[in-house]
């Protein structure tokens, strides 16, 4: 599996803009869109409006930030989604109006049906969108959140890909970007989240997946969101490599000036403990100690929301950070 860089989550960008733009790129979404709909999937515009959302997707690649967000940072923010409780989303939740995040190291979790997939990037924005569940449409000029997810075409931890390409459709096949269209998510702005039970009875698999999937799907995103909002991780606006700048201005590029927040995970030395142990004892990583979530008063809000308390690491600084964490095994 190779890490995403930087530079590279511009390119990505800048690539998805021009395949989705495409022919090839409008056909690819339209079949998607068709399958989804013919197994019953939500979808976040009325039936056979595949174009319009395309062009939104098009639109959100045009004018949203850049950010790359470290492997620690990655590993956090999945921490503290796994303990987040319920909260509705609101617009001030997001950094950016737009954004477009991609993840050095993209998270592996199971889809609705047990297979392992990648989650190496997402788009965002806010719409009022028309839902649709099946053939029903059931919300109209819902305002939300739309977020597009992408999986890595190159990640072998991602069986679902790995069976694409092995199938006689696709073999000796290369997509033309890197990122491929996983899914959508729609977060209704001051609704609570997913109903977990009833997705699990409708989509006729186990609530433990359905969780799971809401965890990478809604909490994960949030919880990064609210992270950010915090200042708690170190920001910094980066150009891209030099070789990338010159292509994209050879290209004419809407992105050609733009810089990329890279964001890493920030020690607060307050908080820093560092162990004192034997000579004998080589520890081989650092660890999150008693990271938890409270439910503060914002004045500027004029209400309640969460708010990460950060925890303090313990471990060798040159050491990776390990976050370890429950693992459900998926029986089908």
């Amino acid at each position: 599996m190779r890490k995403f860089t930087a530079t590279e989550s511009l390119e990505c960008q800048e690539e998805l803009i021009r395949f989705w733009s495409s022919d090839v790129g409008r056909e690819f979404w339209r079949g998607w869109y068709q399958r989804r709909e013919a197994d019953n999937y939500p979808l976040q515009s009325t039936k056979g409006s595949s174009d319009e959302r395309v062009n939104r997707e098009i639109a959100v690649l045009m004018t949203a930030d850049t950010y790359f967000i470290s492997a620690e940072m990655t590993m956090l923010a999945l921490h503290a989604a796994r303990t987040m409780p319920d909260q509705n989303v609101i617009k001030t939740d997001l950094p950016s109006p737009a954004g477009f995040m991609v993840f050095e190291v993209p998270l592996v979790f199971p889809d609705i049906r047990g297979v392992p997939c990648s989650l190496a990037a997402m788009s965002w924005m806010c719409a009022h969108l028309n839902l649709e569940d099946g053939k029903e449409v059931f919300k109209t000029g819902v305002p939300a959140i739309s977020i597009t997810e992408y999986s890595d075409w190159f990640d072998e931890r991602d069986e679902y890909l790995n069976s694409l390409r092995a199938g006689d459709d696709l073999k000796n096949f290369t997509f033309p970007t890197r990122l491929v269209l996983l899914s959508e998510t729609c977060l209704m702005i001051g609704q609570p989240p997913m109903d977990i039970k009833r997705v699990a009875e409708k989509r006729g698999c186990s609530e433990d997946i359905v969780h799971e999937n809401a965890i990478i799907a809604e909490r994960f995103p949030i919880a990064l969101w609210a992270l950010l909002n915090q200042r708690l991780p170190t920001v910094t606006d980066v150009a891209p490599e030099r070789h990338a700048r010159k292509r994209l201005a050879r290209a004419q590029s809407v992105l050609a000036t733009k810089r990329i927040r890279v964001v890493t995970l920030r020690l607060p030395e307050n908080r820093r403990v560092e162990i004192s142990a034997p000579q004998h004892v080589e520890w081989s990583h650092r660890w999150i100690v008693s990271g938890h979530w409270r439910n503060a008063w914002y004045p500027s809000l004029n209400e309640h929301r969460l708010q990460w308390i950060w925890p303090y690491q313990k471990g060798p600084e040159d050491k990776p950070l390990v976050v370890k964490q429950t693992v459900r095994q998926l029986v089908r």
